[in-house]
């Protein structure tokens, strides 16, 4: 990954907010802070927090763009996954 080529969005959360809710695999609410939103290598990302659960670890999810709206999508494949984990830590701790 060309640390480059990393740049940092508010999109989600101009049109959302900084908080949404997602359900978990049971259909159940959970409140969420968006920390963070990347775009690299064409892709948009975001990065979620859990409000009822600070301790838990951070979320990661696709943003992409559906009929006009943004709409998050689970990261099937293991290097995307491992790349957008990467430009996270490089954006918040690694930066200069």
């Amino acid at each position: 990954m060309d640390k480059k080529n990393i740049e940092e969005l508010e999109l989600l959360k101009a049109s959302i907010g900084s908080k949404a809710t997602l359900y978990d695999e049971n259909d159940q609410p959970q409140e969420f802070l968006i920390l963070l939103e990347l775009k690299f290598n064409n892709q948009h990302y975001a990065y979620f927090q859990s409000l009822e659960d600070e301790e838990s670890d951070i979320d990661v999810f696709k943003v992409v763009m559906e009929d006009g709206e943004y709409d998050l999508q689970y990261i099937e494949d293991d290097q995307e996954f491992e790349s957008a984990v990467e430009a996270f830590d490089y954006w918040t701790f690694d930066k200069e």
